[in-house]
């Protein structure tokens, strides 16, 4: 029904535009596209039984204060590594991003078997179309590897 014209754009194969009556055949076939990867995912987020799935959102509901505080803490130091202007600087920021990641593991495995799943449902298993699992927080390591090597071949 559709082919790709560029990285971002679609039409039909037949080079006929895209119809308003055509949204909703779209989205059917996007979910039933995104239900298959998941079930074929080797992610353990898209395996959890009923059971887990309710341990880690009654998790989340009663610890949604705390939760929030160190989830906003975890993306906003991350997000201050790029304004650091020294190699330091950003090594600093670095380890106190991968700090508050590790405190907000703690306090999550802390609380149980919910807390476990939720941080790593949330954190230790994310996804994107480049990576069927990922830590939120290894990009971090790596760049703070990086730039403690660079600092080393400086000196």
């Amino acid at each position: 029904m559709l082919k790709k014209i560029s990285n971002t754009l679609w039409g039909k194969k037949d080079g006929s535009p895209i119809l308003e009556n055509d949204i909703p055949a779209l989205i059917i076939k996007g979910l039933e596209n995104a239900e298959i990867s998941e079930k074929n995912s080797l992610n353990p987020k898209f395996h959890r039984t009923e059971r887990e799935e309710d341990l880690a959102f009654n998790f989340s509901r009663k610890y949604q204060s705390e939760v929030s505080q160190f989830e906003d803490s975890i993306y906003e130091s991350v997000s201050k590594i790029k304004s650091c202007q020294t190699v330091e600087d950003k090594i600093k920021q670095c380890e106190l991003a991968i700090s508050t990641f590790e405190r907000a593991r703690k306090f999550c495995y802390s609380k149980g078997k919910g807390g476990k799943l939720y941080f790593d449902d949330m954190w230790e298993h994310c996804h994107n179309s480049k990576n069927p699992c990922f830590s939120f927080i290894e990009e971090t390591v790596a760049l703070k590897a990086k730039l403690e090597l660079q600092l080393y071949n400086q000196k």
